[in-house]
């Protein structure tokens, strides 16, 4: 073999393990994200993850390599109309509420991590993945500290008179909670008292209590 074709060869040899190592960190870098979705059992989730990195890494070698480094973001970007689609399918309605926006989003983004690795930025994607995995462990906690500060609850009181309601308005108007909306009704001898409010948890179940407690009350939900 002459020194050229020599030269040439271990050119591509280095060249081919450095795009390897780009394939195999998405395949890590996939398999973390996806093993925490799965770990919440996720619809996306441990190999759609890992698919979704890897692939958009290939995409974007492939871009580099056919469109060479002044037209290289020709097939990249169809990744993002690509990984839209695939979002599109995980978040879904159920009743008044809407799920799967936040794994639509993890989705997005590992694609986005894919494309770095696939680029050679693997620094900035390994500090992206750290991030990205510091967002979905610790943001569902301060989440349920939100949650617990801004719970909205609609009680549901009858009792034998106006009066009665008058008194309980006052009360919950006299709590920390705020009242969002209420509404008075009548059925035969029983008046009927449907009160929503938003605040924290203990002052709900605060309220909950007295409520319960109060002989005037017949009946009560929430």
């Amino acid at each position: 073999m002459s020194s050229a074709a020599a030269g040439r060869f271990a050119t591509l040899a280095v060249m081919d393990s450095e795009l390897l190592l780009r394939m195999l960190v998405a395949v890590v870098v996939g398999g973390v994200i996806g093993a925490e979705r799965e770990s919440r059992d996720k619809a996306a989730g441990f190999r759609t993850m890992t698919l979704i990195c890897l692939g958009s890494a290939v995409f974007t070698i492939l871009s580099i390599r056919i469109g060479g480094e002044n037209n290289a973001a020709r097939i990249a970007a169809q990744i993002v109309s690509g990984v839209g689609f695939l979002g599109a399918g995980v978040i879904m309605r159920d009743g008044g509420r809407v799920t799967g926006l936040t794994t639509a989003a993890t989705v997005w983004l590992t694609a986005s991590l894919g494309m770095g690795l696939g680029a050679g930025y693997i620094a900035i994607a390994l500090t992206a993945t750290a991030m990205t995995i510091g967002v979905l462990l610790l943001f569902p906690i301060i989440e349920h500290q939100i949650d617990q500060r801004r719970e909205s609850t609609t009680y549901t009181v009858r009792c034998a008179s106006r009066e009665i309601v008058d008194k309980l308005i006052g009360e919950i108007r006299g709590t920390p909670l705020r009242v969002t909306d209420t509404s008075i009704s009548r059925d035969g001898t029983w008046y009927h008292l449907v009160v929503s409010a938003v605040g924290g948890h203990r002052d709900h179940a605060s309220l909950a209590d007295r409520w319960l407690a109060d002989p005037a009350i017949e009946s009560l939900s929430s």
